[in-house]
């Protein structure tokens, strides 16, 4: 069995997205548009870590505080050379739990400041190091309350824009919870444009009822209904509007 720690990959290019709470925008080289390409990251070597899929959800969703442990078995042993001189990373590491691979520097900080994926050559070059090596057990608290809007698991299979779109949707849904004045007419016109057949099935509900069950009904997937219904939501909201046809 290989040792746990001491494990090193060389020659990283990454593209990493600063404060990120979702995983999913922290995308697979396949998805780097041609700016960020023009803004890789490269890293000589960085010690590579097996863990849990427990931390590896809470790493890569979320800013939460890395374990004290984990900081010390990484501190320092990323590398860069800058012309001939050698610089170092206070935090910097390579994660997997054998699934999933994410690129971490917290620069000197506790927390998971940046975020990127590896290139296909260099992930399976981690794939391949720490087959058959343990996850290391680290010591971490769960956040009690997650930051993100819904299970991050929802959004695969979708391609970059449909995730940000359905991110988008949600965040116009998620305000109707806010408004002072619940139209239940309205909330009533939202569902029936994105589930036409169901209207009967819901015509004696509260406008709270009506909400959280679309929020659960536009969880799964990206259709045809699901953009029609996020263009309706951001006819009305400005801020939103701006962010959904950019993505266009």
């Amino acid at each position: 069995m290989a040792s746990k720690l001491g494990m090193i990959v060389e020659n990283i290019y990454t593209v990493l997205v600063a404060n990120e709470i979702h995983g999913y925008n922290v995308v697979e080289c396949h998805e780097w548009s041609e700016e960020e390409k023009k803004d890789l990251e490269f890293f000589d070597r960085m010690p590579v870590l097996k863990i849990t899929s427990e931390l590896m959800d809470y790493i890569e969703n979320g800013m939460n505080e890395l374990p004290e442990q984990l900081l010390k078995d990484i501190e320092g042993k990323t590398k860069v050379k800058v012309v001939h001189e050698w610089t170092t990373v206070k935090y910097a590491f390579v994660a997997t739990d054998g699934q999933r691979v994410i690129v971490v520097n917290a620069k000197e900080s506790d927390r998971p400041r940046l975020k990127g994926r590896l290139v296909p050559r260099i992930e399976q070059l981690v794939y391949e190091i720490t087959e058959g090596v343990e996850p290391t057990e680290y010591e971490f608290t769960k956040p009690e309350r997650v930051g993100y809007l819904f299970d991050p698991k929802l959004m695969i299979g979708l391609t970059r824009k449909e995730r940000q779109k359905k991110q988008v949707l949600y965040y116009g849904l998620q305000d109707f919870e806010y408004e002072e004045h619940k139209n239940l007419s309205k909330i009533k016109y939202y569902y029936g444009e994105f589930n036409y057949k169901g209207l009967d099935s819901i015509s004696s509900n509260t406008f709270d009822e009506i909400l959280h069950r679309l929020m659960d009904e536009v969880k799964v997937g990206w259709t045809k209904a699901h953009d029609q219904l996020t263009k309706l939501i951001v006819s009305t909201d400005e801020y939103l509007a701006e962010l959904y046809y950019a993505l266009d």
